[in-house]
């Protein structure tokens, strides 16, 4: 574990920032599928209904996480133009996720959560390249 974290700090801060994005989202991801799973399978509850529950749960871990540790943006002056953008981002991940999670188990014949794993890796690039350019920008104005 030390020799990890000695190889992560020789890293270039583009570098660290895409590692840390990647465990942050991984945290978050990994909430989802149990609460996904829990929700689903012992609870008995659609698997849509699920993934919108677990998605706005996990919602509040990513944006913490990517906020203050990914993007070391600890300054709470923009926190009030972040949330609503990076709520703006899940919506629309919401909406994107459920519709292909709803053709990958439907028309694919997928179990749910495979069909999530790749829904997960399709929206993670495109949320990157957000979070870094527009959410959690350093320098930007009011």
């Amino acid at each position: 574990m030390q020799r990890a974290l000695r190889l992560l700090q020789k890293l270039p801060f583009q570098h660290i920032k895409v590692v840390r994005f990647f465990l942050s989202g991984g945290t978050a991801v990994t909430l989802n599928f149990v609460l996904l799973w829990t929700l689903t399978d012992l609870l008995h509850i659609w698997y849509l209904f699920s993934l919108v529950i677990t998605i706005l749960i996990g919602s509040v871990v990513n944006f913490t996480m990517q906020k203050f540790w990914t993007f070391e943006n600890h300054s709470l002056e923009r926190v009030h133009i972040q949330l609503p953008q990076f709520m703006a981002l899940v919506l629309f991940n919401l909406v994107l996720n459920s519709a292909f999670l709803y053709a990958l188990v439907e028309y694919g014949h997928l179990w749910y959560l495979a069909g999530q794993v790749i829904c997960v890796g399709v929206l993670a690039g495109m949320n990157y390249f957000i979070y870094h350019r527009y959410i959690f920008i350093r320098s930007a104005p009011l």
